[in-house]
């Protein structure tokens, strides 16, 4: 687990609340207007602050989770959390996570084929599948 105010658990909030914002806002009509002017602008000015703190906090926060870094074997003279970090590092081998979650990226990929385009899930399940998809060579 991260940290209450690490980048990568801010980089995650931020986009929950642009997404959220940007949905309340332009897709759900969810103020009255005139009557809640002050809360329709309110949103409105949130979102212009969203791109800076999402390209930030996401843009470290990534740095921060995906550096490459190689496990060291002998950990003498390193804090708790040195070695608590060491013990944690997983080596991103993207031929053994492929051969690991083959069977799972066959089920993405037929599972992606087998939509209806005319479906009105049609973009949410390709977008469920196409992330499963890359998140499947991050993790195993």
């Amino acid at each position: 687990m991260f940290p209450i105010d690490s980048l990568p658990d801010l980089c995650r909030d931020n986009v929950t609340y642009t997404k959220r914002t940007i949905v309340d806002v332009f897709l759900d009509n969810r103020y009255t207007l005139p009557e809640q002017n002050l809360e329709y602008v309110t949103a409105i000015s949130e979102l212009f602050t969203y791109p800076y703190g999402v390209s930030f906090s996401c843009l470290f926060g990534g740095q921060q989770v995906f550096k490459v870094n190689r496990k060291v074997s002998d950990t003498t003279g390193f804090t708790e959390a040195e070695i608590l970090a060491n013990n944690m590092m997983i080596v991103n081998d993207v031929i053994t996570n492929f051969v690991f979650n083959l069977g799972y990226i066959y089920t993405d990929f037929s599972a992606y084929y087998s939509l209806d385009a005319a479906s009105l899930e049609y973009w949410t399940k390709a977008g469920e599948y196409a992330g499963d998809f890359v998140m499947r060579f991050w993790y195993r």
